[in-house]
């Protein structure tokens, strides 16, 4: 039995006042944003949640940073139902996996890091069945793998997920409200499968070298920020530049996006069974801004409401 260590009282502290947003855990709605709610690496003890955490199912942690620091590569961490103060660096193999959204990591209210995982230094992370939100971006990957299933992400004031040298998965997996772009990556070979996209800001998808395969996947409300220049793309659900391979784009639904729904530059595109537009608010929006693109290739496709 691991050692326990002792509980302290959750801080309180103003959430995002832009992200209003509510989540139902254990049967009762939390107010996540626009107010002051305790969110701590460890509840008030009792019978269900003292020392719940446990690595490869034995132990009893309370606090999420010390059960990530005592597991070894390749352990499983498994959470329990509850509000997770997070900010943690991740440097090793390691499985983090939850009973549902109702197992919630949000980033500290102080300190470094700001964002609520950063994983990094070849490690390769399995996420699973949590939810993940932060008063600045949700999850960083620099030069690491990380494979994320059935994980929501919660209105976020940055990024949902960014990085560079990555690969990254996405499975089953929702981002509900992010300031900037919900997926924002570079020389990063990103896979995303049966994800939701929601209100994002600037872009849906974005990826910049490397390869990007789309599949099964719905993007809806993407906004411009602020006053852009004219070649700027903000306001775009999928973007990719510099691919080394096509971006694979089937069975994905675009709609409601303030430019356009797919822009490439550098990359070859292979668009089919999808259904793209309408774009909104009068704002340049073309259904497939190919730019520089070495190829388009579009097969059973909708295209409809495209246009200023």
């Amino acid at each position: 039995m691991s050692r326990q260590t002792p509980c302290h009282r959750p801080s309180i502290w103003n959430l995002d006042p832009i992200s209003r947003h509510c989540i139902r855990i254990a049967g009762h709605l939390t107010l996540l944003a626009g107010l002051a709610i305790g969110v701590s690496a460890c509840a008030e003890p009792n019978t269900q949640d003292s020392g719940c955490i446990t690595i490869n199912g034995e132990g009893g942690y309370q606090i999420l940073g010390e059960a990530v620091a005592a597991a070894n590569p390749g352990d499983t961490v498994t959470l329990c139902a509850r509000q997770y103060a997070a900010g943690l660096v991740i440097a090793k193999d390691l499985t983090i996996e939850g009973p549902g959204p109702e197992a919630l990591l949000f980033n500290p209210p102080e300190g470094e890091p700001k964002n609520t995982l950063t994983i990094g230094n070849g490690a390769i992370v399995h996420l699973r069945n949590l939810a993940i939100g932060s008063t600045t971006s949700g999850v960083q990957v620099e030069g690491a793998e990380v494979n994320l299933q059935d994980v929501t992400f919660l209105p976020v004031s940055e990024f949902g997920i960014f990085g560079t040298d990555a690969t990254v998965t996405l499975t089953d997996c929702t981002f509900e409200s992010s300031r900037a772009a919900a997926i924002d990556l570079t020389n990063t070979e990103l896979t995303v499968s049966n994800v939701n996209i929601t209100d994002a800001q600037d872009y849906g998808i974005r990826n910049e070298g490397g390869t990007v395969s789309v599949a099964a996947t719905t993007i809806t409300g993407v906004r411009r920020s602020g006053t852009v220049p004219a070649d700027d793309h903000s306001g775009t659900a999928i973007d990719v530049r510099d691919l080394s391979s096509p971006a694979i784009i089937d069975n994905v639904t675009i709609s409601d996006v303030d430019f356009a729904t797919v822009w490439s530059i550098d990359a070859s595109l292979d668009v089919s069974n999808s259904f793209l537009g309408p774009a909104s608010q009068g704002i340049i929006a073309t259904a497939i801004q190919a730019g520089a693109a070495q190829s388009v290739t579009v097969t059973n496709t909708s295209i409809s409401d495209i246009g200023d």
